[in-house]
């Protein structure tokens, strides 16, 4: 696989791209995103600069960035019972912070 890194900016192809983003994105999903949107940056640059002809079109053109697994997760009961016992200690200390909790809570 030819690396991005020595390839000139007329020559990178789609296929480059669509190679480059998964790859990256198993070792850093956010980074992954990141240079996908640097790149298609950098290519409408070298378009509107002369660098790369405007027939060749940007190769990021239709790549999608990396879907990156969601990393959240639903409170069950028992976390729910145990922010519930917190607050409770915490409502004469500071009665705004646990409103404001709850009701972030209510909200989502």
């Amino acid at each position: 696989m030819a690396s991005l890194r020595i390839l000139r900016v007329g020559s990178v192809l789609r296929a480059d791209i669509a190679r480059f983003v998964p790859e990256y994105g198993r070792r850093k999903p956010g980074g992954a995103n990141r240079s996908h949107d640097i790149l298609r940056n950098m290519f409408d640059l070298a378009i509107a600069w002369g660098h790369r002809p405007e027939a060749a079109s940007s190769p990021c053109t239709g790549i999608v960035p990396y879907r990156r697994p969601p990393h959240w997760r639903l409170h069950g009961a028992d976390d729910l019972a145990r922010l519930g016992a917190a607050l409770r200690q915490r409502e004469d200390e500071s009665p705004v912070c646990v409103a404001v909790v709850r009701l972030l809570r209510l909200n989502g």
